[in-house]
């Protein structure tokens, strides 16, 4: 019987997606639209930090609240926008290695792995690609093996749960995410330290969630990072 690998026929097709999105719709910054680049340098340098007493235990660099925020992550996420990960992930890893370099003084941190949020292989099928992975593949490219290694095919989504951004009510996205996750591979984890990684977090359910999948396989410490909170 003739069978298709989801994941390589992807692979296979998503610059000539890429290519078609962009001749349909040229980039431009989501904030001033200047031509030819996703987010312009003068537009990144003003966006505003979260607000830093709400999910606390989430690393992120942006305010969701902020509107030119929340045009990116749209565009990233739905408007195959891939060409703003590395310029997100970039902000990210600003911010992510004074997080690493305490860590590392305070708490021994060393030997992290980092885990994109997963997506469900219905919403993956649909989107054709994950966002959360992209971000995550720009920071291995920047960080060039110095502080974490990637693992993509650790975590699964095991339920298809409706978007978290279709449910407002703070304990209906608890409820929503709750036992989503499964570890594939638990010795990849065991005892190690995480760093999990998605694109923007509101209640932290998720990534609530997914660190909690991972705590039952026996991995150690957590650091959740996302660009906007």
């Amino acid at each position: 019987m003739f069978s298709v690998d989801l994941k390589k026929l992807t692979d296979l097709l998503q610059p000539l997606s890429f290519l078609l999105s962009n001749t349909l719709y040229p980039i431009s910054c989501v904030g001033c639209g200047e031509k030819e680049v996703g987010l312009c340098a003068k537009c990144l340098v003003v966006l505003p930090p979260p607000d830093f007493k709400q999910e606390e235990e989430v690393v992120a660099v942006f305010s969701y609240q902020n509107k030119i925020v929340k045009r990116a992550i749209w565009k990233l996420k739905y408007r195959n926008g891939r060409y703003l990960a590395p310029i997100l992930a970039e902000a990210l890893y600003e911010r992510l290695l004074p997080e690493l370099a305490d860590l590392k003084l305070l708490k021994n941190w060393s030997d992290a792995v980092l885990i994109p949020v997963p997506l469900s292989t219905k919403r993956f099928k649909k989107r054709g690609y994950n966002q959360a992975e992209l971000l995550a593949e720009a920071l291995i490219e920047k960080d060039a093996g110095e502080n974490f290694t990637l693992k993509k095919d650790i975590l699964l989504r095991a339920i298809d749960t409706p978007p978290q951004a279709e449910i407002k009510n703070k304990g209906e996205r608890k409820n929503n995410v709750r036992g989503c996750f499964a570890v594939k591979n638990k010795e990849l984890v065991r005892g190690k330290n995480i760093i999990l990684i998605d694109d923007v977090s509101t209640t932290g359910a998720t990534l609530h969630e997914a660190e909690k999948a991972l705590k039952k396989s026996g991995a150690r410490n957590f650091l959740k990072i996302t660009v906007a909170k």
